[in-house]
């Protein structure tokens, strides 16, 4: 398994989620379907491309998902993402993972980890970290922010009472929004390259995604983005 490409592998104790497309039980190079190496479950890729062991995604409607994992819960979710151009909170938004709860639609219920302002709810918005069910959207984020162009690991991570957020192996001050935090949830339906609402893609690239069925240390954290930072050049 692609689960390192440093001195040290990525955390793997309750990892409950791994789409790593150097595997190439992950991906083999070619085709639609992408497969989770911890369940083999997979996804399906529609319009991204794949070059260089990442996909590349338009910012228009390109998407990789619903993996069919089931469902747990979700205490720590870590991606590698590029931008082509630097991001604030000026930038609009745009979206990295977001995944249903069990039962749920991707608009209806789940969960979105995104960048920039989605909806309202919470002003200078660069990393967000949405819960949400109907109307109700549980909001936390890291304002006012620049991130460069480039290769980035963001995290959220549970610490017992909420969320919080780490940019590059860094934990990030946070705020909550005015319906509150992001809850603790469950993922099913994973999918990457879009947020909460269809029309929010990413401009870039996408890389690993990790999800995790208990907390990360903050030590854990950056270990997960020591392991694999060689590769992106960070």
């Amino acid at each position: 398994m692609a689960f390192h490409n440093g001195a040290k592998p990525i955390v793997t104790e309750g990892l409950a989620f791994c789409v790593d497309y150097v595997d190439h039980t992950s991906y083999p190079g070619s085709g639609n379907t992408v497969t989770d190496i911890i369940t083999g479950g997979t996804g399906t890729n529609d319009g991204a491309t794949f070059s260089d062991g990442v996909f590349s995604f338009d910012g228009t409607n390109d998407e990789i998902g619903k993996f069919t994992t089931g469902a747990g819960n979700m205490y720590n979710m870590g991606c590698w993402f590029y931008l082509n151009g630097a991001f604030n909170s000026s930038s609009g938004a745009k979206g990295l993972v977001r995944m249903s709860e069990p039962g749920g639609t991707s608009t209806s219920s789940g969960t979105c980890l995104g960048l920039g302002g989605i909806t309202g709810l919470l002003s200078g918005e660069v990393i967000t970290m949405m819960t949400f069910e109907s109307s109700n959207h549980g909001r936390t984020g890291v304002l006012n922010i620049t991130i460069g162009v480039g290769w980035h690991y963001a995290v959220v991570n549970w610490n017992g009472s909420s969320y919080d957020i780490h940019l590059d192996g860094t934990k990030q001050s946070v705020s909550h929004g005015s319906n509150g935090q992001a809850a603790l949830t469950s993922f099913d339906k994973v999918s990457f390259g879009r947020g909460y609402q269809s029309e929010v893609c990413i401009d870039g690239k996408m890389g690993p995604l990790h999800i995790y069925n208990q907390q990360l240390t903050d030590a854990e954290v950056l270990q997960n983005f020591n392991a694999q930072r060689g590769r992106f050049g960070v």
